[in-house]
């Protein structure tokens, strides 16, 4: 999960987005790079000051995790002794599952809360309407009118940015919208429409798969040299992944056609462990 966390934490940490304003209400003045002492994930996501003075802890969770309350609790409490003063948090699910975390803990002697968030229930329109990328980007988590028309309108606006920031910003994209599965497949449906976004032909995830959606009466020849690419860059995108694959695997990615191998890298981006893509 540790890439949607990346990308999460690199879209929301500049201050120029409607992001943080819009999910938390919030205006972040200064973010802190908090160290925490003797905890199992000593760094929290993101912690921030506020316009008003108050610390504000946000942290995103992909899967429903049961501990939840206890890790925000200890969290908590940690942030204290490095700052002597109480936070705000919240915690944004930005997984597709229906949210079965409980916000909070209710114990003898102890009864804590914080705030959980929904991500997908949120609408997404003020973000998609914003004039950064980055606010744009983190509308595909959240509820849209129409999910094509605004893949259409992100790629769109990707595509208009200068070579090195459209590749950064195409790969963040395709990251969140792994998260959902009709979005992501709007967005690489987008993709294959912009000519501009042949520069990033060299890129693990898309490289040979645009190229290939774009290349329409090949012969057969250059379609088996696009099919073994393709293989090559499932085979280097399994193991970025997962670490050593199981012997056989390679065998297994060449007797498949190109279209079933960009299923299995899509789907790649969001399991959590190999046999999750039932290869």
């Amino acid at each position: 999960m540790q890439q949607y966390d990346i990308t999460m934490k690199s879209l929301l940490h500049d201050f120029a987005t409607k992001a943080i304003p819009h999910l938390t209400g919030a205006t972040i003045v200064a973010w802190r790079n908090v160290e925490l002492p003797q905890a199992r994930n000593p760094r929290v996501d993101l912690l921030g000051e506020t316009d008003d003075g108050r610390l504000l802890h946000v942290e995103s969770e992909v899967r429903n995790t049961p501990d939840l309350p206890w890790r925000m609790l200890g969290y908590r409490v940690r942030i204290h002794e490095v700052e002597g003063r109480d936070t705000v948090q919240m915690v944004f699910y930005i997984g597709e599952a229906p949210l079965t975390m409980e916000s909070g803990l209710a114990l003898p002697g102890l009864i804590y809360r914080f705030e959980l968030i929904d991500v997908k229930l949120l609408d997404g329109r003020p973000l998609l309407s914003s004039a950064d990328v980055r606010d744009n980007i983190l509308s595909v988590l959240m509820r849209l009118p129409d999910e094509r028309s605004a893949a259409r309108q992100i790629v769109l606006r990707i595509a208009e940015l200068d070579p090195d920031a459209r590749a950064d910003a195409l790969w963040q994209l395709v990251t969140l919208a792994g998260l959902r599965r009709k979005m992501l497949q709007h967005v690489l449906e987008e993709v294959r429409k912009v000519d501009t976004l042949y520069d990033i032909m060299e890129h693990p995830l898309f490289g040979s798969l645009i190229r290939k959606g774009r290349e329409e009466g090949r012969e057969e020849g250059r379609e088996e040299g696009v099919r073994a690419e393709a293989v090559r860059l499932a085979l280097r995108l399994l193991t970025s992944r997962f670490g050593t694959l199981p012997e056989g695997l390679a065998g297994t990615l060449e007797r498949m056609t190109t279209e079933k191998l960009e299923d299995v890298c899509i789907r790649s981006t969001a399991a959590e462990k190999l046999d999750d893509l039932n290869l």
